[in-house]
């Protein structure tokens, strides 16, 4: 039940009087979020109070959306009948004290006869009140009498009915047109309609519906990512209501509504206005953003790179194909990546000024390349300002438009075009299920040459069968092309000559009798001319010179790269020399690439031997490791391949190991030896290294709804006193609240353990939240986490830490995991950030001598807590047994 889109525009319904100057996105706050069904008078004028209070209208947010809960059946004449507990004084009072805020008020329904919040949310008494059957009523009492300016349209009703979306939606928008106000509708199908939707509403959404989670806000994120084709004439697709102010971290707020904004997505508020915390209230008050959603090109940015699991998107602004634009680097994965991309990707030449949206800060002036650390969850978003604007040659086919998409039904079906992905297209995603009639065409509504005349076309695509597709440039036939590759994803260039004329063309492909081949993309360069060869070698270049130059990479390797570039800039190259050129640049940013987390992790590695050197007693073991940590660090300076970093730190880590299991490396009285990195995998930065396979979530590891045992094991461990410890937490099935917990009767069987010493894993609800207060009722209990995004927002914060001391008399292994035996129903573990460090069994005094009991907590046979020396149940061995 929300929304996303793209650019700034009103959007023309191109019909009656729902037409009129284009406007940007939709801004405003709408209910559901926050309150559900759980809505009132009180709560919506006071939420216009806040908007205006807030500072918030005067940065543009104008509309007040009364979503799902006002209903209460229908009168005998047919009306909708308002909750007389909700709104007692109906609705029109209510639209009246937004409008004479200076706002706008909005309204909710759905596509047939009933709402959602009557299925899904409890509200019995709501049935009946859907627009299905009464399209014209409702219009006119919500439009005439009550006189709302927005509407969201939902389908929980339109889909039990097995309602025709483009029909009904249709016949919505007749009947608002019929009521001669100018009105902005919201289609809320939760998946992109087709592209009829663009003639009748102003904003659709692509996506079920949002939730306060990082999952959701990426995952809505990767389905639109290449939509952008769809975003125009005023019409946006709607990524759903903001989240913005709620649990997610900072970073995540920042792509959330960072994102949101160069994708042209309406952005309605979701939190509470009254109550929003400073951080939230100051991003989402940020005019620049603000500026880019709306600004009147009504666009929506588009992948121009993805490599790795980040994005960079680009849209002009201002005008249309000038030395403006704005640039977004998306780093969805769980962490920091040095993105990099050059300025000839996007089109940009010369010198080009850099301001940050985020920060409100000019950069200053770069050349070739911007390079940027981007955290975890973390976007960055620049304007930039060229001295040259460069001609656009690669057109990818995620960035076409395919007339007959959509996304409610099953697209083989319907034999209808889609997007796919496969790491052998250029930018890992192409067009398929193209052809088989004439409407199921791919089309670039904007191919900008600056003059007339003679272009080569190059179409990389695949086919195993023989297929065949004609091209259409402004309306007029250029030709056909035929295709055959030895499999469907085996891509391959096939030329066409074509007229252009200077500005924009239109091409379009199509086949109105037989399939199509699978489009990568399509390359634009004049007759004659090696424009595409310079191009790429220079971009691929400045992207080689710029990662290079921004990591910890050995200095040998960054001498190498350089005088690589040097080589590829020579003006003397011939046309094979520049192809030989880019080959070996395309394989040193391959190189590039494997070596940057190597060189991390050997960063990190030094990090700990350095810190363990400081901590311990001068020994002969010292010696020796001081001896390879000096030997390594300056072989890597000299190491040119990935191979020879891979040996060198491979060579550290086994020297570290030694170091640590000799008998005679002790830290001095009153330190510890950090041995954390003798664990594989401590952070969970992936699910390997753990004997089981727990799933690997947002930074963590998590079993869900099963018994497991992960495990690991390091043998040949010195004696001595090891305090492990972790991130873990167990939702006990489907437990609601701390008062278990506090009585101690909580049923909790997942344990922490190191060899035979066991802890119980925290639960959810053992940790009080004193933020709680600030999130809606999903997200807190009592003032206790109680929902999976509250959980991850305390987890992050280090409020379910697990410690166990243990003591190893002799030589031996010590096996750390964690289990879970009798799980319940919907039980949940998450778990990360293992550390060990170590002590020796002689040295008093230091912090983690004091051995914890091999037993955990003692137990009566209900489960409660008992005193000392009562009998109860004790956990042995990570058994129970009565004591």
């Amino acid at each position: 039940m929300k929304q996303i889109l793209i650019t700034v525009l009103t959007f023309a319904i191109s019909m009656g009087t729902m037409a009129g100057t284009k406007k940007g996105p939709t801004m405003g706050w709408s209910s559901w979020n926050t309150f559900s069904v759980n809505i009132s008078e009180d709560i919506i004028k006071g939420q216009a109070n806040a908007m205006v209070n807030q500072g918030l209208k005067d940065v543009g947010y104008e509309y007040i959306n009364i979503d799902d809960g006002f209903q209460y059946g229908r009168t005998a004449e047919g009306l909708v009948r308002i909750h007389p507990v909700r709104f007692p004084n109906g609705l029109k009072v209510v639209s009246d004290y937004i409008h004479s805020k200076g706002l706008k008020a909005g309204i909710y329904s759905d596509a047939g006869d009933c709402t959602c919040g009557s299925i899904s949310n409890g509200d019995v008494l709501n049935t009946n009140v859907g627009m299905y059957g009464y399209e014209q009523v409702d219009a006119n009492y919500y439009f005439k009498d009550l006189e709302f300016d927005f509407i969201k349209i939902d389908y929980c009703g339109g889909r039990n009915l097995s309602l025709n979306e483009q029909e009904q939606y249709t016949r919505i928008r007749d009947a608002i047109v019929n009521t001669g106000r100018d009105v902005r509708y919201n289609i809320c199908r939760w998946d992109y309609p087709g592209t009829w939707c663009n003639g009748v509403a102003t904003s659709w959404r692509t996506t079920p519906d949002i939730y306060d989670g990082w999952e959701s806000v990426k995952g809505i994120l990767r389905d639109n990512l290449y939509l952008s084709a769809y975003c125009y004439d005023g019409g946006f697709n709607d990524m759903d209501m903001l989240e913005v102010g709620r649990s997610m971290t900072a970073e995540e707020d920042k792509t959330h509504f960072g994102m949101w904004c160069i994708m042209a997505s309406p952005l309605l508020i979701g939190c509470n206005m009254a109550t929003i915390n400073e951080r939230a209230l100051a991003l989402l008050k940020n005019t620049e953003l603000i500026a880019l959603n709306q600004d009147p090109l009504l666009l929506q940015a588009y992948v121009v790179q993805h490599i790795g699991d980040t994005y960079v998107l680009v849209k002009d602004i201002q005008n249309l194909h000038s030395t403006t634009r704005a640039v977004a680097l998306y780093n969805p994965s769980d962490k920091p990546v040095q993105m990099c991309v050059s300025f000839g990707e996007l089109e940009l030449g010369g010198k080009v000024t850099i301001r940050d949206l985020f920060e409100h800060e000019d950069l200053g002036q770069m050349e070739h390349a911007l390079s940027v650390l981007v955290p975890a969850h973390g976007t960055r978003i620049y304007s930039l300002n060229a001295e040259q604007r460069l001609t656009r040659y690669l057109y990818e086919a995620e960035t076409a438009f395919l007339h007959d998409y959509q996304e409610v039904a099953n697209n083989e079906a319907l034999g209808t075009a889609i997007y796919q992905s496969s790491d052998a297209a250029s930018g890992r995603e192409f067009a398929g299920w193209l052809g088989n009639r004439r409407s199921n065409y791919l089309e670039w509504r904007d191919v900008y040459v600056p003059e007339a005349g003679q272009y080569v076309l190059r179409f990389n695509a695949g086919s195993q069968a023989a297929r065949s597709f004609t091209v259409e440039v402004n309306g007029e036939q250029a030709g056909t092309v035929d295709v055959k590759t030895p499999d469907w994803n085996d891509f391959q260039e096939f030329e066409l000559a074509v007229n252009l004329k200077a500005g924009t063309n239109n091409i379009q492909l199509y086949n109105e009798n037989d399939w199509m081949p699978n489009l990568d993309y399509m390359t634009v360069e004049k007759q004659g001319e090696t424009m595409i060869l310079n191009r790429q070698l220079n971009e691929t270049t400045a992207r080689m010179v710029s990662l290079a130059n921004s990591n910890i990479l050995p200095t040998a390797f960054i001498q190498k790269v350089n005088q690589l570039a040097i080589q590829a800039s020579d003006t003397n190259l011939t046309t094979e020399d520049k192809k030989n050129a880019l080959n070996e640049v395309e394989s040193s940013l391959t190189a590039i690439d494997t070596m940057i987390p190597l060189c991390k992790e050997f960063s990190l590695w030094k990090s700990n031997v350095e810190k363990n050197i400081n901590a311990s007693l001068e020994s002969t073991a010292l010696t020796a490791l001081r001896h390879a940590m000096e030997t390594a660090d300056g072989a890597l300076s000299q190491a040119t391949t990935t191979t020879k970093v891979n040996s060198i730190l491979s060579t550290l880590k086994t020297a570290v190991g030694n170091y640590f299991r000799a008998e005679e490396a002790q830290p001095h009285e009153g330190e510890e030896l950090d041995m954390t990195l003798l664990l594989t995998n401590y952070d969970f930065s992936k699910n390997t290294g753990w004997r089981g396979n727990p799933t690997y979530r947002s930074g963590c590891g998590e079993e869900f709804n099963k018994d497991f045992d992960m495990y690991q094991q390091l043998g040949s461990m010195k004696p001595g006193i090891y305090t492990v410890k972790c991130n873990a937490l167990i939702r006990v099935g489907k437990n609601d609240g701390g008062e278990a917990y506090r009585a101690g009767t909580e049923n909790n069987e997942t344990y922490f353990y190191v060899n035979s010493e066991t802890q119980k894993v925290k639960s959810l609800f053992s940790e009080e939240w004193p933020e709680a207060s600030k999130y809606g009722w999903v997200d807190n209990q009592n003032g206790y986490p109680h929902s999976m995004h509250a959980a991850e927002t305390r987890f992050s914060e280090g409020a379910y830490e697990n410690v166990i001391t243990y003591k190893l008399e002799k030589k031996g292994t010590l096996t750390i995991g964690i289990e879970l035996s009798n799980h319940q129903e919907e039980s949940w573990c998450c778990f990360d950030n293992f550390s060990i460090t170590y002590n020796p069994l002689t040295n008093t005094g230091i912090k983690g001598t004091k051995k914890e009991p091999r037993s955990s907590k003692t137990y009566n046979l209900l489960g409660h807590r008992v005193k000392e020396n009562q009998t109860g149940l004790v956990i042995k061995n990570r058994r129970k047994v009565l004591q």
